[in-house]
């Protein structure tokens, strides 16, 4: 998950892939993000959020980055203790000047520490790329984590006084009230039933998927090419038995993808239930799965609680 998490933020940076985005409790990824960072720390975090904070349509990867660089960089300014304070509330923005984005409602998030702040010869310069005053240090937890925040055209901030702390403010544009209460996440292993396909050229990522889906209650069958995954669908359909869902890696060796198959699957079902699978969530098709009659998108590695909020959003616990 770290490899996978480094990745992310080299290819955001990079590339500027559009996010892969979902509804999503924000004040849930800002403390899991938190928490992880600090656990094992002498640094003291506190939250402080209303009830009624909106929900926001992230991608909750990025963002979860987003907020652990955050985090770690107050880490830095307070190398033997401190405090780390992170708030939520909902403002409407009016267009006065505020923020360089459009009016409307937004969640405004502060993160704010007490460490040794940032001179005010370099404050201009902390969102370059690739410029650190740390030892060993990238330059791209800032840049990409500004990357990011405007992706999901939303605005970052920072204000600071030398040896008086720092305070990096974020705003993101609001899903609103009737979204929070659908965006509350489910703690329970959803129950499945029916034969899954899970296609994947990688050997261990198959045995996960495996795994996973078998805890789920499902029944996978592995194949490892575009033309198994294909032939083991007509086999399917023409057994009477056919696959409730397919999950389709989006990048093969020597071509036969998850996109070429899907094509494929299409012609011989019109209704296929698919989803794609990649490592690389800022590839454009992950964020458009839709485009392109994919049900949704799953990022690699898996996690049992991806596969269970997958499950109930395409109903397969039904």
């Amino acid at each position: 998950m770290r490899a996978r998490g480094l990745t992310q933020q080299l290819l955001t940076f990079a590339k500027g892939g559009a996010p892969v985005k979902q509804i999503a409790s924000i004040e849930e990824v800002i403390r899991d993000s938190a928490l992880f960072v600090l656990r094992g720390s002498s640094i003291k975090v506190f939250f402080n959020f209303p009830g009624d904070l909106d929900s926001v349509d992230v991608d909750i990867g990025q963002f979860s980055q987003v907020i652990q660089n955050m985090v770690i960089n107050a880490q830095h300014a307070m190398p033997e203790h401190g405090t780390v304070t992170i708030s939520g509330e909902n403002v409407e923005i009016r267009g006065t000047g505020q923020i360089p984005q459009k009016p409307g409602r937004y969640v405004k998030i502060v993160i704010a520490d007490d460490g040794a702040g940032i001179p005010e010869g370099i404050i201009g310069r902390i969102f370059e790329p690739f410029f650190s005053t740390k030892p060993g240090g990238s330059g791209l937890g800032l840049a990409s984590a500004q990357s990011v925040i405007r992706k999901h055209d939303g605005h970052i901030a920072v204000r600071s006084r030398e040896g008086q702390g720092t305070e990096f403010t974020i705003f993101l544009p609001a899903c609103g009230s009737d979204a929070r209460r659908t965006a509350e996440p489910a703690q329970d292993i959803a129950a499945a039933r029916g034969r899954v396909m899970i296609m994947d050229d990688e050997h261990d990522v198959l045995l996960i998927a495996d795994r996973i889906f078998r805890l789920h209650g499902m029944e996978p069958t592995l194949v490892a090419s575009g033309d198994a995954a294909v032939r083991s669908y007509r086999e399917a359909m023409e057994s009477g038995s056919p696959f409730r869902l397919a999950v389709l890696d989006l990048t093969m060796p020597g071509g036969g993808g998850g996109l070429d198959v899907m094509r494929r699957l299409r012609e011989l079902d019109g209704e296929v239930a698919a989803v794609i699978s990649s490592g690389y969530a800022n590839d454009p098709i992950m964020a458009e799965y839709g485009r392109h009659g994919f049900r949704a998108v799953m990022v690699k590695p898996y996690r049992v609680e991806d596969v269970s909020d997958l499950i109930r959003r395409l109903r397969l616990d039904r």
